[in-house]
């Protein structure tokens, strides 16, 4: 009876984590301006990594893009974002389908548009774009922003959380059809 309950606890323990590590991961990190798929720049990095636009394409107005386990921080100098279609970012991870479950704005620092932005995401790539609509999404007032999103991917931990409450199972059926008759 120790050993299922200690497999159990080990299975729930497990499934607490939600980020999966993608340190050491590339990714093809595309700004596109104009409409989705129009690569304005783009580079390719390895987490933790960053990015600065502005050395590939000066007066882009974003210094910086950085790509951390379960972040992405996004620093434009230029006080927003110029109307279009799409003006934003594409991140794929090439090095594997981490199955990516969320993307969520966790916090805006500077003088935040008033229009966010918009996101989505699949199993492998995030999409950012600051206009959607096609609208300005210009600074309220002066100075950088800089923008932190959190994704989230299942955590491969659930995996052995799933093995251990299975093991923990067959320890319980095999204990109780086992058991001799009368006891």
């Amino acid at each position: 009876m120790k050993k299922l309950l200690l497999a159990s606890l080990l299975g729930v323990a497990s499934f607490s984590s939600v980020c999966a590590d993608i340190i050491g991961d590339e990714f093809l990190v595309e700004f596109w301006l104009g409409s989705p798929g129009d690569a304005f720049a783009s580079q390719n990095l390895t987490v933790p990594g960053s990015w600065n636009p502005n050395n590939d394409v000066p007066g882009s107005g974003v210094s910086n893009v950085t790509v951390g386990d379960g972040y992405i921080s996004i620093v434009n100098d230029l006080g927003g974002w110029f109307g279009a279609d799409f003006n934003g970012f594409y991140f794929t991870n090439l090095s594997q389908d981490p199955g990516f479950t969320s993307l969520t704005l966790a916090n805006v620092s500077g003088n935040a548009p008033l229009l966010m932005p918009s996101l989505s995401f699949t199993s492998n790539s995030l999409l950012i774009n600051f206009t959607p609509g096609g609208d300005e999404a210009l600074a309220t007032g002066p100075g950088p922003l800089e923008y932190t999103f959190a994704f989230t991917v299942p955590d491969s931990s659930a995996t052995l959380g799933l093995l251990a409450l299975a093991l923990g199972c067959l320890v319980m059926v095999r204990r109780v059809c086992l058991r001799p008759v009368g006891q």
